[in-house]
Parts: C-alpha cells; structure tokens; sequence
C-alpha cells in the first residue's frame, strides 16, 4: 500500500510541475518573440 501512495504522490507532484512550469515556458517564449 505505501508504494501505492509514493507512486500517486510522485504523478501529483509531475502534474503540479507541469502546470507550473507550462506557464513560464510560454512567458519565456513570448518575451523572446
């Protein structure tokens, strides 16, 4: 079961990422246009 959680809690943690970085990335892009 823990192992089970460590894998949910790792995608949670990519998404949180993802959402956050997505962002920036098209500031940055945006900034260089």
């Amino acid at each position: 079961m823990k192992c089970v959680t460590k894998m949910s809690e790792a995608e949670a943690s990519q998404r949180l990422t993802k959402v956050m970085t997505e962002p920036l990335m098209l500031q940055m892009l945006q900034m260089q246009i």
